[in-house]
């Protein structure tokens, strides 16, 4: 009798149950002030989740109101609701629901799905409390069937494991993807943008992934992307919309020279009149550009920022754009690892959480055909390790960081400009011309398709011409 109680005791006295109810505050105040939130809520949460009575009625008020009015829950709605239910009261007026949109922190939509799982998995901690210390009272009543105290505590766990939302039957997959491949053809989805650049098309080309583009110091990065968005541009402007992060400049106006100098065959220093004043004639043909460039859909961000702010920024930028082709560019990433260093984290804790933020980001955004496009560096070993009988050709085992940062992406560009060594253009210096123009693509990884290398020729206007080899610059001098 008296091990009957010590074991009924283990249960009861003491002990408290699994509970995480100030995170599911600040779920309940995220779903509130975040429109991106409600629907993450829906798929993976649920009322009975809840340990506080109070957030358990909010909780069902939330999603009644996003799955029956189709709204979003904001404080007014909840209220109201809440209200009219005679609820209100119950769960502390409407200065409670106040107070859980106040204790929201600044990394909320980043790890909201994370905390929706920590309360759910605290839940099925207290059922399965709950279900084993009915199992084990049942079990000292030698008159009970003890197989059908196990077939029945197997049943009761069973149900408690979560269920994916994801399961997709065969036929209503075929379906999708038959009805995916005759909209494409008939032109009323386009996934894939060509620039008429033939091996820039047949293996880079523009559509909805990630790609990380990655070269030294003084390589020339984002005068590449601006020259190849800027084709794009030309060809699609009425499909296409840029969210352009500035991480590694102080103002847009750099990235934006960029474009006026692959246009006009300015150079950037011409342009800020260093040391030269352009005449009348060309300052003309500049005004005569604003409404070419005005019909671009191009938002640059110049503030220091976090990528949960990216993250979330980027997200509105394409809900306001469903039916366009989206790009996130962030110039440069290794910049967005240095603004992160003051959460105090280390290096490889922070490159971690950009790399799955990014991640999590391009799943969110890819239903509205998105595309984000990082820049990147080398670490040191990559010239000291090589020299100029490689021509400091680059490799992925050279890249800058953790290898979270290449797992990610599912496409990589290695970007090389032998003409940037001065060992190589003393080593070939019958060639120095044509070494200084040279621009190299290779790109190392590309899940959607084949890998190869890209040469081009590239002059001082930030203009690349796309050639078939190096012989092409030996022979037939080349010029744009």
């Amino acid at each position: 009798m008296n091990e009957k109680k010590k074991n009924i005791d283990y249960y009861n006295l003491g002990k408290i149950l699994p509970q995480a109810v100030d995170l599911e505050g600040k779920i309940l105040g995220g779903v509130m002030l975040y429109e991106i939130l409600p629907e993450i809520f829906i798929n993976v949460s649920k009322p009975v989740y809840f340990y506080k009575e109070s957030n358990k009625l909010i909780a069902n008020a939330i999603f009644h109101i996003v799955k029956e009015l189709k709204l979003h829950p904001d404080i007014i709605i909840v209220t109201d609701y809440l209200k009219r239910k005679e609820e209100l009261e119950i769960v502390g007026g409407a200065y409670y629901i106040t107070q859980l949109t106040n204790c929201v922190p600044g990394s909320t939509t980043a790890n909201f799905e994370y905390w929706c799982r920590i309360v759910q998995q605290c839940w099925m901690g207290r059922e399965i409390i709950k279900i084993s210390s009915e199992s084990i009272n049942n079990a000292y009543d030698i008159k009970n069937d003890v197989f059908e105290i196990i077939n029945n505590t197997i049943l009761q766990l069973e149900g408690i494991k979560p269920i994916s939302n994801k399961e997709i039957t065969l036929t209503k997959s075929i379906s999708s993807v038959f009805n995916d491949i005759f909209l494409k053809n008939k032109g009323k989805i386009i996934s894939y943008y060509e620039i008429a650049s033939c091996y820039w098309d047949r293996i880079v080309g523009f559509s909805s992934g990630m790609t990380l583009i990655v070269g030294a110091s003084g390589t020339g990065k984002t005068s590449f992307v601006t020259e190849r968005l800027q084709k794009l541009l030309e060809i699609h402007y009425q499909y296409i919309s840029i969210h352009w992060f500035n991480i590694d400049h102080e103002t847009s106006g750099s990235t934006i020279r960029k474009f006026l100098s692959n246009k006009l065959k300015i150079d950037d220093k011409s342009m800020q009149a260093k040391g030269k004043k352009l005449d009348n004639d060309m300052l003309t043909v500049i005004v005569g550009l604003e409404n070419e460039f005005s019909k671009y859909d191009i938002v640059f961000e110049e503030e220091q920022v976090f990528v949960d702010d990216i993250k979330d920024k980027f997200i509105d930028f394409c809900k306001k754009r469903i039916d366009r082709f989206n790009i996130l560019v962030i110039d440069n990433i290794m910049k967005l690892r240095d603004y992160e260093k003051a959460s105090k984290q280390n290096e490889t804790s922070i490159e971690n959480k950009i790399s799955n933020s990014l991640s999590n980001l391009y799943n969110q955004t890819r239903k509205y055909n998105s595309q984000i496009i990082a820049l990147h560096h080398f670490n040191q070993e990559q010239e000291s390790k090589q020299n100029a009988s490689e021509a400091y050709r680059p490799r992925e085992e050279y890249i800058k960081g953790s290898s979270n940062f290449r797992n990610v992406f599912e496409q990589i560009i290695l970007l090389n400009r032998p003409g940037k060594y001065q060992d190589i253009l003393n080593k070939y210096s019958e060639y120095k011309s044509i070494l200084k123009s040279l621009v190299i693509a290779e790109i190392s990884k590309n899940t959607f398709g084949t890998t190869g290398i890209i040469y081009f020729f590239g002059n001082k206007y930030n203009q690349y011409k796309e050639i078939n080899c190096i012989n092409e610059f030996i022979y037939k001098n080349i010029d744009l």
